[in-house]
């Protein structure tokens, strides 16, 4: 079966070169979950997809679900016209996707979370789906995050590049006067060595209900790189505690 053949070997070429060549890019799936159990009995699920608007086949690489590691990943045909659902097992709730340079600009990403114990109200809030020159090699924002308790806010910080472990520079202000309020560093956890699928991730939930933050109605939330190599990405969630309603605030 040649044609079989030839197909293994085309696999088995893009497996050994996507994820350390430089002719591919990454792309970061910032939400990955199914079923995942969260405050006040939600139950959130995402729904990633991949189209490829172009004429022409593109091979991509991306992980997929299992019950221990995710370490090959699949490579995936995207046909001209086609489209692809992404999922994922890793135990960071994130994964990267790479995707050829030359058919970056025609693959098209969307991702939407919902929480599937009320979807009967709603089908969900979109996510974006981030491309690694979108990161950040120096300090950004994260804007007009607001604090009323029957809110709850989750950080959530994602470095493309360094694989150390390393903390990430986190710092909060008052969004109308600009007064500083916390300031402190926040761990990094690094995938494995061998995982190109899963970003260093960091995550702090329900921050608004610092100390510090008493009696604050908005802040701004400013992410720094403590290192040359790092390279972040992060948003906010803020989730209605009554409706699980769910706003994302991004770098924009």
């Amino acid at each position: 079966m040649p044609t079989l053949k030839r197909l293994l070997v085309v696999i088995a070429t893009v497996l050994a070169t996507i994820p350390a060549s430089a002719q591919s890019t990454r792309v970061l799936v910032p939400i990955v979950a199914t079923s995942a159990s969260g405050a006040f009995d939600s139950l959130w699920t995402s729904e990633a997809e991949a189209f490829n608007n172009s004429a022409v086949p593109v091979l991509i690489l991306y992980p997929h679900r299992c019950d221990t590691e995710c370490g090959a990943g699949v490579v995936f045909g995207l046909a001209e016209g086609g489209d692809l659902h992404v999922t994922s097992g890793s135990t960071v709730p994130a994964a990267f996707i790479y995707v050829p340079n030359e058919s970056i600009d025609a693959v098209e990403f969307g991702l939407r979370v919902r929480d599937v114990s009320r979807q009967i109200d709603s089908w969900g809030t979109e996510v974006p789906v981030v491309r690694e020159n979108r990161a950040f090699q120096r300090s950004f924002d994260l804007l007009n995050v607001p604090l009323p308790v029957r809110f709850r806010q989750t950080l959530r910080i994602y470095d493309f590049e360094d694989r150390a472990g390393s903390g990430v520079h986190v710092q909060f202000f008052d969004m109308v006067t600009g007064r500083p309020l916390k300031d402190f560093q926040l761990a990094m956890l690094a995938p494995q060595s061998n995982d190109v699928f899963t970003p260093e991730y960091a995550q702090l939930d329900q921050f608004g209900q610092a100390p510090e933050l008493a009696g604050i109605d908005r802040i701004r939330v400013r992410i720094s790189p403590t290192n040359a190599t790092q390279r972040l990405w992060a948003m906010v969630s803020v989730t209605n505690n009554v409706t699980q309603e769910l706003t994302m605030i991004t770098p924009q």
